[in-house]
């Protein structure tokens, strides 16, 4: 957390990061996928998509795998093999689902082809986005408001690292603290995703607020 209260973004990474059944992209030798189980059983029957975007947000390759892994284990269960026509910099996608479909893990990076060279990410097309949410009261653990939202990308770029903040309309201030699910998160073209925004109901008192929704690519 910030010393404002905020949630910092690196709090989102050590939270996806700390996941007991974890899907990665390591880049020893090259490029590895791993999956990464905590869990005290066996993952048997998973399903691994491994998906890479060039920076427009086109397909450059994608690959799936059947993952079993013991417990209480790291398995690799895949090289990359990186194709001939990747922009500069560019994005993997990861995720891992169940024998039944049901979502375990997912995982975004962004790599350069010159390691630490990002500036191609100043090229990406302007993110257009569209944000529905509602305010609902949660008195299961204490007197609480919850913003719930839905923010999906409508365009055809890339929605890059998106920043969503709660903001009270009587006085523009950011509402802190807060926790939320996540944030600081990339959308593909048409991709959407959920947030919730939990805070103490005096922080809030007539209900009036906005969201404030940033994109890098704003």
């Amino acid at each position: 957390f910030h010393y404002d209260l905020e949630p910092n973004a690196s709090l989102f990474a050590l939270q996806k990061a700390c996941e007991q059944i974890h899907i990665q992209f390591n880049e020893t030798d090259n490029g590895i996928i791993q999956v990464i189980n905590h869990e005290p059983k066996a993952l048997s029957r998973a399903y691994a998509k491994i998906t890479i975007y060039n920076i427009d947000g086109s397909v450059a390759a994608e690959k799936s795998h059947e993952v079993n892994t013991a417990a209480c284990s790291v398995n690799k269960i895949s090289d990359i093999k990186w194709p001939s026509n990747l922009t500069p910099v560019h994005f993997i996608k990861l995720e891992l689902n169940d024998a039944n479909g049901n979502l375990l893990s997912d995982n975004f990076y962004w790599r350069s082809n010159k390691p630490g060279d990002y500036k191609a990410l100043n090229t990406l097309s302007k993110a257009k986005l569209n944000v529905t949410s509602q305010l609902v009261n949660r008195t299961d653990h204490g007197d609480k408001k919850v913003i719930k939202a839905t923010i999906k990308n409508v365009g055809p770029s890339v929605a890059f690292a998106v920043h969503v903040q709660a903001v009270r309309s009587s006085d523009g201030e950011r509402i802190l603290p807060a926790l939320m699910n996540d944030n600081y998160f990339t959308l593909l073209k048409g991709e959407s995703k959920d947030i919730e925004i939990e805070f103490d109901s005096e922080l809030l008192p007539d209900d009036n607020y906005r969201l404030s929704v940033i994109p890098y690519n704003k």
